[in-house]
Order: structure tokens, then sequence, then C-alpha cells
């Protein structure tokens, strides 16, 4: 009896799918994933003619699976963690790293660590297709625990029993004003010294927020937030006098205007980032190389200066 299966859907009808499933709405799916939004509908009808089976009814303004749909979904997101496995499992045994990785960066690090990261990876490992990733701590976690990325960098906030780290970097969090105000990087001040500012802070869910609302709480005085922004525009906007911020010293390290504001650490105020992996999943040898070069990376940024005020723990 011949039991191949007939003509279906390939990997990335699959992903399409999967977010179309997830968001309930063709739009937004395509937004998300950066396709036109009638070649995702294609893609879905496609699936529906070959599989023989309605996917989704219109509810609303959006889409909702039917028990079809809902079953799929089931069967494509285990077997789309089987063969994830499956290629780390192969990957592993390769002798010269090949294939793909992935690694989440932080928005305030990805100037600094990311550039010269990715530099030395591909001079090195030419054949590994790399994917990196940026966003805030908690993102990258998600992203990383969902089997999306195969590592991340991610503060002691988000560390959990599922991940394992093989790095960690300690550094100040710093008060950054104008050039003008003259801060000194080589004298920290008390927490307590930034309420009289307005402050520019990092959004809500940042880990440096929540670390500096925590402080200000136990000093029993409220910060006088004024603006909420991500990293990227955050140093232009204390450049320009908006406002004062806090940030991680990686995010002024690794910023071409670093010399167009002062700064000067918060005592008692510090970060820790981790290099994580997902606690025992299969790693590909790929996925090891990038391991071994960001240490690399990291070592040599710290022992030259580059980045500010870091310590690597043991």
């Amino acid at each position: 009896m011949d039991r191949r299966l007939p003509v279906t859907p390939n990997l990335r009808s699959w992903h399409y799918f999967l977010k179309v499933a997830e968001l309930g709405s063709l739009t937004a799916a395509a937004n998300d994933l950066q396709v036109a939004q009638p070649a995702l509908s294609r893609h879905v009808g496609r699936m529906e003619r070959e599989l023989g089976v309605l996917l989704f009814v219109r509810h609303g303004r959006g889409l909702r699976l039917t028990d079809a749909g809902r079953l799929l979904k089931e069967r494509i997101d285990g077997l789309l963690d089987g063969i994830a496995n499956l290629r780390e499992e192969l990957g592993s045994r390769a002798q010269v790293p090949a294939g793909e990785t992935s690694l989440g960066v932080p928005l305030s690090m990805s100037r600094l660590v990311g550039v010269p990261l990715i530099e030395r990876y591909r001079a090195r490992y030419p054949n590994v297709a790399l994917r990196i990733i940026e966003g805030t701590s908690i993102d990258l976690r998600d992203a990383l625990k969902s089997g999306a990325l195969d590592a991340a960098i991610i503060t002691e906030h988000e560390m959990d029993a599922e991940l394992v780290a093989s790095l960690r970097v300690r550094e100040p969090i710093v008060f950054v004003g104008p050039r003008d105000a003259g801060l000194d990087r080589r004298k920290s001040i008390p927490v307590g010294d930034i309420i009289a500012h307005p402050l520019i802070s990092l959004v809500q869910t940042h880990a440096v927020r929540q670390k500096i609302i925590r402080h200000l709480a136990r000093s029993g005085v409220p910060g006088n937030w004024v603006v909420q922004a991500n990293s990227l525009i955050i140093i232009p906007l204390v450049q320009r006098g908006v406002g004062y911020s806090l940030l991680p010293s990686c995010a002024l390290d690794g910023s071409e205007l670093r010399d167009t504001v002062s700064m000067c650490p918060i005592r008692g105020v510090d970060l820790t980032w981790h290099f994580v992996v997902r606690r025992a999943h299969p790693r590909s040898s790929a996925s090891r190389a990038l391991e071994a070069e960001l240490i690399a990376t990291v070592h040599h940024l710290v022992r030259t200066g580059e980045w500010t005020h870091a310590r690597i723990l043991d």
C-alpha cells in the first residue's frame, strides 16, 4: 500500500497559517510577516484547496479557526518543533558549522556588541546564515522559549529554570544629560539626585525602568517621567535638551552620539546581562560557535575599555 501523502503546503505556508491563526487577521499577519496581504491570502487559500477543508471563517472584522483549522494548528505546532529539533541534532554533528542560527540582542547593546559579533562570526563561519533579532529583554526571552531564537541576551529579571546562562556581564545604569550638564562619568550620584530632572524613560516593560522605579520607591520619591521611548531615539532627545534619561552604559558606549551628551553612573543601581539558551535542548555547531564568538567579543570590549564600567562575572 502506498502511504505517501498527496501534495501538501510547504513550511512557509505553515508559518503563514500559524501567524494568521495567532493574530486572527490577514492584515495584521501580513504586516507582522512583512508580506503583501494578497500573497498571504493566496497561501491560505492554496492550503485550503490542497487539504480539501475550510480552515478559517470570517468573524466580525477578523478570522476564526474552524474545527479543522484548530486541529491543523495543533499538529503543525508539533511538527515544526520536531523539524527544528531534527535540524539542531543534525547540525550538532557537523564538524564545520553550517546551516543557520539566531540570536536575540537587546536594542541597547545592538551597536556595541551586535555589530562586532556579526563581523567576527561572518569572517569565521561564512557558511552559516546568521539571524540577529533586536528587542526588549522580555520579548527576546519569550521568543527563545518558544523556539523562535536559538539564543538570547537578557537581563537577570527574565531568567527562569528553563534557561541556562554561560556568560554574565554586570554594568551600571547611567544618568544621561545634555553635554552642558557636565555630568562626570568617573563620579557616581545617588538615585535621589535624579528626581529634580524631567526624565525620558525606556518603555514601560523595560528592566531598566522597572529597576529605577523600585529604587525610587525605596527612597520614597517619584520620578518625573515626561517621555517614554525606545533606546534608539533617547540619546538624540537628551542631546536636544528634551530631558535626562537612564540607560545601561552599553547604550552610550555603542552610540555615535556618546560625546554629544554627558553621563555618570547611578550609585548602587546596576544591571546584569545573561547570554542564555534553553536548558536540555539540542544545539547545533553553528549555535555553539556563535556562543564562543560572543564570549570572545564581550571579553575584548571589556578588556579594552570600549564597554565602560562593565564587569564579567564568574
